[in-house]
């Protein structure tokens, strides 16, 4: 039988993370503002604190598929988007207000053309997974088939302990049929064999 707790480290998934060490290649190919974002910044925010966070989500979404805490961005990429934009070199970062955030982060995904998870997310990633369970067992290999589901329709990853949870909740329920169809089909003779090998 499977564990009924079982939890996957999100290490074992394709989830995306930023990288412990970020290098000079990865700033200027994945952080480096293109002319059209920067006209997308100039005309949607005032200010070099909001341009700044604006900058930080756009790149950050375009590389995670999911908006992460600004304060969570590596210094390294706030300070090359602070030398790429008009604004001071000590322009802090962060938001004030939960509906200003919220408001960049509509205005990215409409840039982006991307939706919301809670815009359908959740069936797309149970689909994913009953589908993907036929072939696999590992709950790392079921929430990397969601991960490329959600990713394939344009649709922002949830946070990764949803996808955990989900996993192991139609991985249980799956094994469970499994193991009642099978126990259907036993005859007694069969089940009397079992219960002598144990």
């Amino acid at each position: 039988m499977f564990e009924e707790c079982d939890v996957t480290t999100i290490d074992r998934t394709a989830y995306p993370r930023f990288k412990r060490v970020i290098s000079e290649q990865d700033l200027t190919e994945i952080y480096t503002l293109s002319q059209d974002e920067q006209d997308f910044i100039a005309a949607s925010v005032y200010g070099p604190q909001m341009q700044l966070n604006l900058a930080l989500l756009l790149k950050s979404c375009q590389r995670l598929a999911y908006f992460p805490p600004v304060q969570q961005i590596p210094v390294r990429i706030v300070n090359h988007l602070r030398q790429q934009l008009p604004i001071p070199y000590d322009t802090p970062v962060g938001y004030d207000w939960d509906r200003t955030r919220y408001r960049h982060h509509q205005l990215i995904r409409d840039y982006l053309a991307v939706v919301p998870y809670s815009q359908g997310g959740r069936q797309i990633v149970i689909n994913s997974i009953q589908q993907a369970i036929q072939t696999m067992m590992y709950p790392a290999d079921l929430i990397n088939a969601a991960i490329e589901a959600l990713v394939r329709q344009s649709v922002l990853l949830p946070a990764f302990s949803t996808l955990n949870s989900l996993a192991t909740q139609i991985r249980n329920q799956t094994h469970h049929q499994f193991f009642a169809q099978v126990h259907q089909q036993l005859t007694a003779d069969d089940l009397a064999q079992l219960a002598g090998m144990l």
